[in-house]
């Protein structure tokens, strides 16, 4: 019995690894976050003045 459960808290050890490793794999990098902002940041300071004139114009 104490076999058993020793293999089962290995196997469970071993999936708790495999997932904080796969959750690691997963996601954005800091640049990658950052560069979207910025992309994101010029495409609004390109995009409010026209939106601006739109309103005064109607």
């Amino acid at each position: 019995m104490i076999k058993s459960t020793s293999r089962k808290s290995i196997t469970l050890k071993r999936q708790v690894t495999e997932a904080c490793r796969v959750s690691k794999e997963k996601g954005f990098t800091l640049i990658e976050l950052v560069i979207v902002v910025v992309i994101l940041g010029f495409l609004a300071a390109t995009a409010i003045p026209k939106f601006i004139d739109l309103t005064e114009q109607a």
